[in-house]
């Protein structure tokens, strides 16, 4: 068989006067995943061992496992919209994989889209937020204005508009570096394939 981890089977039969230990209880534990422990297990001194031993391994294992998040996170919470339709599409997911019928694929392939196309506008409207917000004054902007104004640097070639005439002013030039900056950070659109 593969694909199944180890299975180990543990006989505490034992003596009357052996007693059972809890640190070979929790070394059996701490050895695999999978131990099946049989035999007499009567008095309560195993029990308690037994069952100590197990809560101690069953600890150890979630704490090695989970993982501490902040409490607040400086993202922007999505839309509850969003997140609805990604529950929705997650669902269908899960559905078609469980029952890979074409209806459920087809619904599943659909939600993804939306969801592709609705993600795509709360980045633009989240982009158009933090541009209509940037202005002369803000810190970002001086930023880039004091690092072009650095001593050594180059001076900077003549920004050219979309309409390809030159920008002079500096509100047209920080329009312009802004196009660019939303240019180079903008998807590209799908490239769809023809077939023939």
């Amino acid at each position: 068989m593969t694909g199944y981890g180890i299975l180990i089977l543990v006989s505490v039969y034992l003596p009357p006067k052996k007693e059972l230990l809890r640190s070979d209880l929790e070394a059996l534990f701490a050895l695999v995943d999978s131990v099946i422990l049989f035999g007499d297990l009567n008095s309560k001194n195993d029990i308690d061992n037994a069952i100590g031993a197990l809560t101690k391994h069953v600890t150890a294992v979630v704490e090695s496992s989970s993982r501490t998040l902040p409490a607040k996170s400086d993202r922007k919470e999505l839309p509850g919209d969003v997140i609805e339709l990604i529950r929705d599409k997650n669902a269908a997911l899960r559905r078609a994989g469980k029952y890979p019928t074409c209806e459920n694929r087809s619904c599943a392939h659909a939600l993804q889209r939306k969801v592709k196309a609705r993600m795509k506008e709360v980045r633009n409207d989240n982009w158009s937020d933090l541009m209509s917000e940037i202005s002369p004054s803000h810190k970002a902007y001086w930023g880039l204005a004091k690092a072009l104004k650095t001593e050594g640097a180059v001076p900077p070639s003549a920004l050219k508009r979309p309409n390809n005439s030159i920008a002079f002013v500096d509100r047209e030039k920080a329009e312009c570096l802004a196009d660019s900056i939303e240019h180079q950070c903008s998807e590209n659109p799908p490239i769809r394939l023809l077939t023939c």
